[in-house]
């Protein structure tokens, strides 16, 4: 069975951190494991307020439904109240914004990756170069 350790939460934040650089922006992270919850959080220094929490859901978002929250971001539109709903019910913070990306060992979903704090196409990258990571 594939799971998300430690280790692997810390590569793929390392990796986005690397891309992060590369773009000139500074960026907060965040790694959850398939059920949403928290394994990793890192905030960049001078990333914007509230940029770690932002992430986290961002991911929590990626995990839930397996896909990039760029996709989930396409869906919002559909169904804005699903959000609103969705976050009261599980009591977990989902943001369907870009910038979150799923994790998979083995073809198994086992978490997300998300990043924050810059425009939402470079925190998608970011959280892209994380993910690769592992694929």
């Amino acid at each position: 069975m594939s799971v998300l350790t430690l280790a692997d939460a810390e590569r793929a934040c390392s990796a986005a951190q690397a891309k992060a650089k590369e773009l000139g922006v500074s960026l907060s992270y965040a790694v959850v494991d398939a059920g949403g919850r928290l394994v990793l959080a890192k905030r960049g220094d001078g990333s914007p307020f509230l940029t770690v929490e932002w992430a986290q859901a961002k991911a929590v978002a990626a995990a839930a439904f397996g896909v990039p929250t760029r996709t989930v971001e396409t869906w919002k539109a559909d169904d804005p109240y699903f959000w609103h709903t969705a976050t009261a019910a599980t009591r977990t913070p989902m943001l369907p914004s870009e910038g979150a990306y799923p994790l998979r060992k083995d073809g198994v979903l086992v978490g997300a990756i998300a990043c924050s704090g810059a425009a939402a196409g470079i925190d998608h990258q970011c959280a892209q170069a994380g993910a690769e990571t592992l694929s």
